[in-house]
């Protein structure tokens, strides 16, 4: 099973987002990789991980 995730740029406008499909068991590393392409960043961004947060 996946999931649709938004990734959501915050404190620009105009709003920049992006949805991507992932695998049910997609790593903390491969969800950071699909994120730098997705946004067509090449590692250098920041980005918090929330902690303690279920997805559901």
């Amino acid at each position: 099973m996946g999931a649709t995730i938004k990734i959501h740029l915050l404190g620009i406008s105009p709003q920049i987002s992006r949805r991507v499909l992932v695998r049910g068991d997609t790593t903390l590393a491969e969800l950071h990789h699909i994120f730098q392409v997705a946004m067509g960043w090449e590692n250098w961004h920041l980005h918090p991980w929330p902690m303690g947060r279920t997805l559901s």
